[in-house]
Order: C-alpha cells, then sequence, then structure tokens
C-alpha cells in the first residue's frame, strides 16, 4: 500500500487544476475561433448576396477599384485640362 502524505495530494490537486484550467483556455479558443470563421463566412456571403442581387454592383465595384487605383499611382491623370469636371461627373454618377 502506498501512503500519500499532504505534499503528494497538494501536488496532485496541482497538476489536475492546471489540467483543467488548460483545457478550459482550449475550449474557449477553439469557441473564437469558430465565432471568428462563422463571422466571416457570414460576411462573405454577404457581399456574394450584394452582388448576386445587384447585376451592376459588380461592375461599379470594379470601376471605383480601378478609378482609386489610377488615382493613386497619378496625382493628376495625365489627360487633357477637363479632367475635374470628368471626375466630378463620375463621381455624381457613382453615387
Amino acid at each position: 500500500m502506498k501512503i500519500l502524505d499532504t505534499a503528494k495530494i497538494t501536488q496532485v490537486a496541482r497538476i489536475i487544476s492546471l489540467m483543467a484550467t488548460l483545457a478550459y483556455m482550449e475550449v474557449l479558443l477553439i469557441g473564437f475561433i469558430v465565432y471568428c470563421i462563422i463571422a466571416l463566412i457570414r460576411i462573405y456571403i454577404h457581399q456574394c448576396k450584394l452582388v448576386l442581387t445587384y447585376p451592376h454592383a459588380e461592375k461599379r465595384v470594379i470601376h471605383r477599384f480601378t478609378h482609386n487605383r489610377k488615382h493613386g499611382l497619378f496625382a493628376v491623370i495625365p489627360d487633357d485640362a477637363g479632367n475635374i469636371i470628368r471626375e466630378m461627373e463620375t463621381m455624381i454618377i457613382m453615387l
């Protein structure tokens, strides 16, 4: 028969407590990751739903992306002098 003293019981209790704490933290981490994945899927579905619901939305998004990239590369687009008026008209149409 083994003789268990107080120090041995305390050590076993600490090990069990540590393992329970680590298991609980693992469950929380898995829950957080699952929640983040679900949130990302819902955002992606919402964006796809918008594109599929409005047929011209994809064209407008691509146009806006190209327009912003073009203005990000050039401070002034090297076209003609009527560039500012054309930009304002484009913004009014896009809104």
